[in-house]
C-alpha cells in the first residue's frame, strides 16, 4: 500500500516521453530509501499532466491511490535496515484525487444583525473541474486566526457543518475549514483547510453629540435616540436590541428609564444639573469593559 503523509506535485510539459525528475525518493517507514518511478500516460491526446504523489508515513495509516491514469513501478522493503526480498509493484492510479488546497469562496465577513445567517461553500484544487478531489467532506470549526479551535469564539458565531454560520453576540473570531482527506493521524492535524475572519462589531465608543440638555419640569426626552456608536463611522452589532445600563446621579430630580427615556420630575430645582450615564453592557464580549457616555441634564 502507499500511504499518505504529505503531497507532491510534479508537473509535465510538451510531449515529454517520461516524468522528469525520472525519479522521486520516499522514505519508508522502517528507515529504507527506495525509488518510485513514475511513467506519465497521455490524458486524451494531450500533452502532460499533473500527478499527485504520497509519501510513505506509517503502515498503521490508511493508503492512499494516486491521482491519475499512471503507472506507478515502486519497490516494497519488509524489513529496518535490509531489503528481504524486493517486489515490484504496478498498478494503474485510476482510484480518486485529493485534496491540495482549499479556500472559501468570501474573505472576511462584518455582521451587524443579531441572528443573520451566511453560506460559506469551499472551493477546491483551484476550482479546476477535472482535478476536484474525490472526497470533498469538510470539517467546519470555530478558531483563532491560525486555525486552533477558540472557545470564546462561540459566543460570536455558531457554524454547523454544511457551513452556514450565525451571529450571535458582538466580537471577532475567525471560522476555518478543513479538508477531512488531509488528515494526518501522526499529527492530530489537517494539511488542508483555510480561514476567514468574522467580525461581530462591537462598540468600541458611545457618546451623545451634545454635552448638556436642558429640559422643564415633568418634560421627557430619548436619550437612546442621540446615542452615537463607534464615533458614527461603523453601526456596531444588534443595535436596537443592544442592552445598555442607564444611571441617573439624582433619581429625585431626574429618572431614567432601561429605554434611554429621561423625565425631569416636579421635585427637581430650576438650575439644577443631573448627570445621566450609558454603559453599551451588551455592546462589548463578556468579561470586557463596556464604553460609557454621559450627558448633563439641566432643569429649567
Amino acid at each position: 500500500k502507499i500511504y499518505k503523509f504529505n503531497t507532491y506535485k510534479i508537473s509535465l510539459s510538451n510531449a515529454m516521453a517520461k516524468l522528469s525528475p525520472t525519479k522521486i525518493d520516499w522514505v519508508l517507514s522502517k528507515g529504507n530509501k527506495d525509488n518510485i518511478v513514475l511513467t506519465p500516460v497521455g490524458e486524451n491526446g494531450k500533452d502532460g499532466c499533473d500527478l499527485y504523489v504520497k509519501q510513505v508515513a506509517s503502515a498503521r495509516n490508511r493508503g492512499e491511490k494516486l491521482k491519475l491514469e499512471a503507472t506507478v513501478t515502486y519497490i516494497k522493503t519488509t524489513k529496518k535496515g535490509q531489503i528481504t526480498k524486493a517486489k515490484i509493484y504496478r498498478r494503474p492510479t485510476t482510484s480518486y484525487n485529493l485534496s491540495y488546497e482549499l479556500e472559501l469562496d468570501t474573505e472576511d465577513i462584518t455582521i451587524t444583525k443579531k441572528g443573520d445567517t451566511i453560506q460559506l461553500n469551499t472551493i477546491f484544487n483551484d476550482g479546476e473541474a477535472e482535478d476536484q478531489p474525490t472526497k470533498t467532506k469538510v470539517k467546519w470549526m470555530i478558531t483563532d486566526a491560525s486555525g486552533k479551535k477558540d472557545r470564546y469564539g462561540s459566543r460570536v458565531v455558531s457554524v454547523n457543518n454544511k457551513g452556514i454560520i450565525k451571529s450571535k453576540g458582538p466580537g471577532v473570531t475567525y471560522v476555518t475549514a478543513f479538508a477531512l482527506d488531509s488528515y494526518v493521524k501522526a499529527s492530530r492535524s489537517y494539511t488542508v483547510s483555510d480561514t476567514i475572519k468574522v467580525t461581530c462589531v462591537p462598540v468600541t465608543s458611545v457618546s451623545f453629540p451634545e454635552a448638556s440638555l436642558s429640559l422643564a419640569k415633568a418634560a421627557t426626552a430619548d436619550l437612546k435616540a442621540k446615542l452615537v456608536f463607534n464615533n458614527g463611522t461603523e453601526e456596531p452589532f444588534n443595535k436596537d436590541g443592544m442592552k445598555l445600563k442607564w444611571t441617573s446621579s439624582n433619581k429625585r430630580s431626574v429618572s431614567v428609564n432601561s429605554k434611554g427615556v429621561v423625565k425631569v420630575t416636579n421635585k427637581a430645582t430650576a438650575g439644577e444639573t443631573c448627570k445621566i450615564t450609558v454603559q453599551a453592557t451588551g455592546g462589548v464580549q463578556r468579561g470586557q469593559t463596556a464604553p460609557q457616555a454621559t450627558i448633563d441634564i439641566i432643569v429649567q
